[in-house]
């Protein structure tokens, strides 16, 4: 027996889920097909279960150091099944959260895999056959690999795996300055871990502004994290319970030895074994190519999330969900990723969006640069926040926002102002006209701004 329905999604990850609510609000009959749990790999192998960790991480870090706050306390120590058990609690309630969701929606979910039969016509292994009139793949994405002799046993880890470890390992060599490295960066050093992280390119983040991501190494530098960058890994070797690193650093040859092995390269799409190449859907480097309207090359057949490449990040995918469905089911809605913010939860943190200064004189712009430092900010000092500022990037003439860069507590929240604020085509007397309440973590954004139009009042 056939089951038929309107929209039918392959993955329930964040461009999935999304987009299957979307579609039943515009009164379609949708299902949805994921061999795992809802929310895809976001919530249960990467954002939700990392910042879990990442914020007992930093609570038990800064505990350390309570007597720079006046306060006392004793017997303070690591229960790491009671960190996990902390984990696994927050990424089951929101889990919960999305299931309940769907059923709201009426949205049917089968658990399974799917495969392709026909163009309309999906199987999902053990629970039958669906007639789809459109559909949506959102399969996401999976670790990339690194082609480094040496690199296996059960020492060595992905984003996935190092979520779950029964214990935690005494050193850590990161394979991978990224967003996924940085944060991992913190996170076991932190709890205590000796950590070394190696990075390829020049600085860490090598897509991020090169002035904050140099305050930011020097952060991890602080705090004890041994930074490569300019490094290539040769080769691994494993003896007697460790593993052994061989470094290709600017100055020559080094060794690194650890316990565990991180590889953070980032991650890839993820579309084998779906059969849909052999419908036509046209793959292109590496990914589902699809038009402005998240149509690939069969047309009733729409792709959203990691699977497509571009931004693999879960917001933007959650976006992509809602486009998608609206399309298949007759809208005219065109992706727009020109202001999409970038945020990596190191601590501090670090977001942007738009063009740095350099991209901006490439484009050919004139710019002007305004800082502001969290040292100066009132709230900061309060919390005891002070490392990384504020950075402005200004086309000169016109005034208009081409870029806004935060390292700092906070950033990752400060940053979607920002966003919004180049989404309306803000200029810099924009943020200058809008009050930013004091004493607050806002407010170097307009100060920030008052600096690039050449008249700051708490900096000089």
């Amino acid at each position: 027996m056939v089951e038929e329905t309107d929209l039918l999604i392959i993955g329930g990850g964040p461009a999935g889920y999304v987009g299957a609510i979307r579609g039943a609000q515009l009164g379609a009959k949708v299902t949805l097909v994921e061999k795992g749990e809802v929310g895809g790999v976001c919530l249960n192998q990467g954002c939700i279960p990392t910042k879990a960790l990442l914020s007992i991480a930093e609570l038990y870090h800064r505990l350390q150091s309570l007597s720079s706050f006046g306060l006392r306390a004793e017997g303070i120590s690591l229960d790491w099944d009671g960190v996990l058990k902390r984990k696994d609690w927050a990424v089951k309630r929101l889990v919960g959260g999305v299931k309940h969701l769907l059923r709201a929606r009426r949205v049917r979910l089968v658990e399974g895999v799917a495969r392709f039969l026909q163009p309309h016509l999906i199987e999902v292994e053990g629970k039958g056959k669906f007639k789809a009139k459109k559909i949506v793949v959102a399969t996401g994405s999976s670790p990339a690999q690194l082609p480094i002799a040496g690199l296996e046993g059960p020492g060595v880890l992905n984003s996935d795996s190092a979520l779950s470890l029964e214990q935690l390992p005494d050193s850590l060599l990161i394979i991978g300055g990224g967003g996924i490295g940085v944060e991992f960066s913190f996170i076991f050093r932190f709890f205590g871990c000796e950590v070394f992280l190696v990075e390829l390119m020049d600085h860490i983040l090598p897509r991020e502004d090169e002035e904050l991501c140099l305050q930011l190494e020097r952060v991890l530098r602080k705090e004890g994290v041994k930074v490569y960058t300019g490094t290539q890994v040769e080769e691994v070797s494993y003896k007697d319970g460790l593993y052994s690193a061989s470094l290709q650093t600017p100055t020559g040859g080094s060794k690194v030895t650890v316990e565990k092995i991180l590889l953070a390269p980032g991650r890839k799409p993820y579309f084998e074994g779906f059969g849909l190449e052999e419908m036509g859907i046209k793959i292109a480097d590496g990914a589902i190519g699809v038009n402005r309207l998240l149509q690939t090359s069969v047309p009733h057949i729409y792709a959203a999330g990691d699977v497509i490449g571009g931004y693999l990040l879960a917001y933007v995918a959650s976006r992509e969900g809602e486009i998608a469905a609206e399309n298949a089911l007759g809208g005219r809605v065109e992706v727009d990723h020109r202001f999409v913010p970038r945020c990596v939860f190191s601590r501090p943190e670090l977001a942007s969006v738009g063009v740095t200064a350099e991209e901006a004189a490439k484009l050919g712009y004139e710019v002007s640069i305004g800082r502001f430092p969290f040292a100066a900010n009132g709230k900061a000092i309060a919390e005891g926040e002070v490392e990384g500022s504020v950075k402005v990037v200004m086309e000169r003439k016109t005034e208009k926002i081409l870029g806004i860069h935060i390292l700092g507590p906070r950033a990752t929240d400060l940053i979607a102002e920002a966003a919004l604020a180049l989404q309306m085509e803000a200029k810099g007397s924009d943020f200058v006209r809008t009050f930013h309440p004091h004493p607050t973590l806002s407010e170097p954004l307009r100060e920030a701004s008052l600096a690039a139009l050449g008249r700051p009042l708490h900096i000089l």
